[in-house]
């Protein structure tokens, strides 16, 4: 049953009940003027119809709190929408740094069939090609030859031929030739690329160089000073 009480900044009169005066110290919002004061000190023995109970209910300030109640939801809604697109972003973020390495990595990771498979799988899906391995120091020099042309003078000829000791096809390397005079100077360095120095029907430039068979290849080298007589020949 509820209990009375008079509101000491505009003397109304409404019901309050013992859960609302434990609360708060006994402080209570005024249905009339909305101003808190000590109900416990207003209490009186009289009674309230019921009607004024049902007004009290329907004050503002109590429709406020009851606003304020169904508003929680919403925010914590919000709150774990808001973890969801954090973690989003970390799985994003992760999946950023491990596709980085795997390419900074991809020589490595390419000598390995199971990786070659996989690589060309996402290659036809994608609609790329899946690239060569490049395995330092696997690619050996077996013969190599710098003499002139016979038939133009101030050029050279070179012929060598390259066999891959890895177990898997990689992409040929580039050559970088030095030519050197008599006394031993250099007289200059130039670089070469795979199909510079493979003939065009090679299958070499399209497979890579095949486990262990050997691969010919020459060059038609025009200089400029007189004919060296020392080469050295280094596979990048």
């Amino acid at each position: 049953m509820p209990l009375t009480t008079r509101c000491r900044h505009c003397g109304r009169l409404f019901p309050v009940y013992a859960t609302e005066l434990k609360a708060d110290h006994g402080r209570v919002p005024c249905p009339q003027c909305g101003q808190r004061f000590d109900a416990v000190a207003g209490l009186i023995d009289e009674h309230v119809p019921h009607t004024e109970e049902a007004g009290r209910r329907r004050h503002p300030a109590h429709r406020a709190a009851a606003a304020t109640q169904t508003l929680e939801l919403p925010m914590r809604r919000r709150r774990r929408g808001g973890r969801w697109l954090w973690g989003l972003g970390v799985l994003v973020l992760t999946l950023g740094l491990a596709a980085q390495v795997a390419w900074w990595s991809r020589g490595d990771l390419l000598r390995y069939p199971l990786a070659q498979t996989v690589a060309a799988r996402v290659c036809t899906v994608l609609g790329c090609t899946a690239p060569l391995p490049r395995l330092p120091g696997t690619i050996e020099i077996l013969q190599s030859a710098l003499t002139a042309d016979p038939d133009r003078p101030q050029a050279l000829l070179l012929r060598l031929a390259l066999v891959n000791r890895a177990d898997t096809p990689q992409r040929a390397p580039v050559l970088e030739l030095e030519i050197y005079d008599e006394a031993g100077a250099l007289l200059g360095v130039r670089r070469f690329e795979p199909e510079h120095y493979l003939a065009a029907d090679s299958p070499a430039l399209t497979e890579g160089l095949a486990p262990h068979r050997p691969t010919r290849a020459g060059l038609d080298i025009a200089v400029d000073a007189a004919a060296p007589t020392g080469f050295r020949i280094r596979l990048l």
